[in-house]
């Protein structure tokens, strides 16, 4: 059994504070590394880091979902958005995960077909997750789950192919 503690006033705010210190310190790092991606993807024109850009705001976006800072403090106004953001963040998350990891393992060099197989990947993950936000069902919800757990064992083999055939 869990011990239980109570707190006075003080010793609540003073926990509070640094849990918002460190929340803070870490989406600051967060959006420093996204903002240097941006920069980077538009002096070089380098897909590479607007997908990574993506990737963070991907991290992020779930970050802010499930640790409920977003629903504290930034959309606070929109209980519909809150509502629905659980079942939008994961799979959008994933999508741009996925084409992180499709452009810096380049697929294309080893088969066009695993290439389009990731690109259909995403394409079906954003529209089954665009499908389960507005007609939410067992079986939008069943397709999205199938999907996500698609992406792991597809980013699996894009790196293993990389890393044992790619020249890098």
């Amino acid at each position: 059994t869990a011990p239980l503690s109570l707190y006075g006033q003080s010793a609540l705010l003073e926990a509070r504070g640094r849990e918002q210190f460190m929340l803070g310190g870490y989406f600051g790092v967060l959006l420093f590394l996204a903002g240097g991606s941006l920069v980077s993807a538009l002096v070089y024109r380098d897909r590479n880091f607007a997908a990574f850009m993506a990737y963070l705001g991907g991290i992020g976006a779930v970050q802010l979902l499930y640790l409920g800072v977003g629903a504290q403090h930034l959309w606070t106004d929109w209980p519909h958005w809150n509502g629905m953001a659980h079942l939008v963040v994961p799979g959008v998350a994933t999508a741009a995960w996925l084409w992180f990891v499709r452009a810096i393992t380049e697929p294309a060099r080893f088969s066009r077909l695993l290439d389009l197989a990731c690109w259909s990947l995403i394409a079906a993950l954003l529209a089954a997750v665009a499908v389960n936000a507005f007609v939410a069902s067992r079986a939008s919800f069943a397709l999205v789950t199938v999907l996500l757990g698609a992406s792991l064992p597809i980013a699996a083999l894009l790196l293993v192919l990389a890393w044992r055939v790619g020249r890098d």
